[in-house]
Formats: C-alpha cells, sequence, structure tokens
C-alpha cells in the first residue's frame, strides 16, 4: 500500500537540513505548477499581453506553457517594428539547453520576422504593416480584429487550455460584449457570452465548439483559432441581421371602434 507525505522544514537555531530535504523543497516549487497544467496545450496561460507604442510592440510579463512545463517572462519587453507590406510574426521561440553543474538552464527568446510561425513556436500576434501607416491594436469592433492591413492580430495566438489550444481571451471578450449590446432573444447566447466575460483566461475550446454547432445547426469536424473565429463572425453577423429585421418591424396601430 503506498502513501504521500508532506514535508514541511522547520528552520531555527540546531536543525539542520539535508541535501535531500532541500532537494525536496527545490522539486515542489518547481513541480508544482507543472502538475496545476497537467494535460493542458503549450501556449500562453495570462499576460504577454501586446500593445503599440510609437514604432514599438510592447509585451507585458507573463506566463506560458511550453512542452507540459511553465515558464515565465519576467519583465516587459519592447521590439521594434517595420512596414515591409508582408506578414510578420512575433513569437517565442525556444533556443539551447544547458546543462551547468547546478542545474538546467532552458533558454527563450521573443522574435519578430517574415518566417511562418512553426509548431515548436508560440504565437504572440501577427501583422502585415504598409509603408506611411501606423500598427493598430485596438479594434473598432470583432471583425475589425480580422483586417488584414495595419492592425495586430491575434487569432492564431493559442492560448493555453485543456487537450486543445484555446482561443485569444481577447477575441472572446470582444465577441460577448458586441453579442449582448445587441440584446440576443436566445437565452443561449446570452448565457454563453456572461461566462466568456466570468473568466480570467480563455474558455476550454470544446465549450466554445459545442456553443457553434448549436448555434449553426452543424457538425464543425476538425477546427483551428482561424476557423472558430470566422464562425464567431458568422454567428454576430446573422444576429445583427436579425436585429435589424426587428426594428424595422412596423408597430401594428391600435384602433378603438365607438358604437
Amino acid at each position: 500500500m503506498e502513501g504521500f507525505v508532506k514535508y514541511r522544514p522547520k528552520f531555527g537555531e540546531g536543525v539542520i537540513l539535508k541535501a535531500e530535504k532541500m532537494n525536496e523543497l527545490v522539486n515542489h516549487a518547481f513541480d508544482l505548477p507543472d502538475l496545476l497544467y497537467t494535460g493542458y496545450t503549450t501556449g500562453i496561460i495570462s499576460g504577454l499581453d501586446i500593445k503599440v507604442e510609437d514604432n514599438f510592440i510592447n509585451i507585458s510579463k507573463g506566463v506560458f506553457l511550453y512542452e507540459q512545463e511553465v515558464y515565465t517572462l519576467n519583465k516587459d519587453i519592447k521590439i521594434e517594428y517595420h512596414p515591409t507590406n508582408i506578414w510578420h510574426y512575433v513569437k517565442i521561440c525556444k533556443k539551447e539547453t544547458k546543462e551547468k553543474i547546478d542545474g538546467m538552464q532552458k533558454h527563450f527568446v521573443v522574435t519578430s520576422d517574415d518566417l511562418s510561425t512553426k509548431e515548436s513556436e508560440i504565437e504572440l500576434c501577427r501583422f502585415k504593416l504598409q509603408e506611411g501607416a501606423r500598427l493598430r491594436y485596438v479594434y473598432d469592433d470583432f471583425e475589425d480584429m480580422c483586417t488584414e492591413f495595419d492592425t495586430v492580430n491575434l487569432i492564431h495566438s493559442p492560448y493555453s487550455s485543456k487537450d486543445k489550444v484555446g482561443l485569444h481571451p481577447k477575441i472572446l471578450k470582444n465577441f460577448a460584449r458586441e453579442m449582448l449590446d445587441l440584446r440576443p432573444q436566445n437565452p443561449l447566447d446570452t448565457f454563453f457570452c456572461m461566462q466568456v466575460l466570468g473568466l480570467n483566461t480563455t474558455m476550454n475550446i470544446e465549450e466554445i465548439i459545442r456553443y457553434i454547432e448549436i448555434k449553426k445547426e452543424e457538425n464543425l469536424g476538425k477546427v483551428t483559432n482561424y476557423t472558430i473565429y470566422h464562425h464567431l463572425l458568422d454567428i454576430l453577423k446573422k444576429e445583427k441581421a436579425n436585429s435589424k429585421g426587428v426594428k424595422k418591424k412596423a408597430v401594428p396601430q391600435r384602433k378603438i371602434l365607438i358604437d
């Protein structure tokens, strides 16, 4: 019969901490975050938000999961950008792993280039900037998030989620706010959107797929963040069209007949 033991060290005068116990403390500190995200996909966990200022893309500090291990970016960083009129990708790339006498060192860098994101990299955003234009990161509406030129595109950024890659929370929240502004008649829309707004991270991808399948009355099959975004856009466009139709309906005039 196997059991579990939780060890809590006591620091004080005359207490000797053995190397074995010190290693247990280190392992616990490093293993706990990884265990919390067991079964989650490689991607962003929190932070790593994108803003644009002058000729720089600002990336906030944050946390990401890479091959079942949690890593942190402990400070904000800036990346200079230039107009190229072709897609440019900002991403996290793993470099060398070094074995040292005092431990293992895994090196990551944030880069920006015109090479498509590989499966071994984490895309933070992409953009296609024209000469003389300014890069935008604030969107007019949900549809504006897929504007091809001069706009930060978050659609392909993978968020860490259970079993399957998740969609960027900013995309989901923009959808939810715009949908709720339409005062949808279907309770499913209201319930889904309120759930999205109540989350501090992304929604499980299966929940999003089920919502879309019910709304569109079809089986989605294999999906990507790109196809999910466009399914949500279709749903929103249809709701807008229905909303306008309801407003245009003439209110029948009431007549009072006096005999």
